[in-house]
């Protein structure tokens, strides 16, 4: 019998547990991708509804954003999660490394987007102040799945032997 310290014996579990993590990463870098997709989706037909067109949403100084292109602009960058987390997915699937910084910074992009879109919601803004997009944008509990797909891929600086 050995004696390791149990940060030791932690310490190789987590390493011995690196494929089912990634296969676990994968498991909520796919529906991920697919909520994402809706919402990408969902964001640009409310760009297209009358009620959001030419509605001033933001204006500092000369320049004003409105809130259809805001919806558009998201539904853009909703799409760039869609091909990070699927594409990262699928290549962590296969066993190619670049498919963890790909599902890494999705998910990453993901709670970046929700911190903003807290921040946005919690500003009282004319344009969505009688009623917000009903977007799931805005319901920030959804960071915990991001949060758990990255804490899943931590390499906690460990090297397989």
């Amino acid at each position: 019998m050995t004696d390791e310290s149990l940060a030791t014996q932690v310490r190789r579990v987590w390493i011995g547990s690196r494929k089912a993590r990634e296969r676990i990463a994968a498991g909520l870098a796919i529906p991920g991708a697919l909520l994402w997709a809706m919402q990408a989706l969902g964001a640009w037909i409310q760009s297209q509804e009358g009620k959001w067109q030419s509605t001033a949403y933001l204006s500092a100084g000369d320049s004003t954003i409105t809130a259809d292109n805001l919806l558009a602009l998201l539904g853009v960058a909703f799409l760039h999660i869609v091909v990070l987390l699927g594409i990262g997915a699928v290549l962590l699937l296969r066993g190619k490394p670049s498919g963890r910084y790909l599902v890494v910074a999705g998910s990453a992009l993901v709670v970046l987007g929700q911190v903003f879109a807290a921040v946005l919601a919690a500003i009282p803004i004319d344009a969505f102040s009688t009623s917000a997009p009903a977007n799931l944008v805005f319901a920030t509990p959804l960071v915990i799945f991001p949060v758990a797909t990255i804490a899943c891929l931590l390499n906690s600086g460990c090297r397989e032997n």
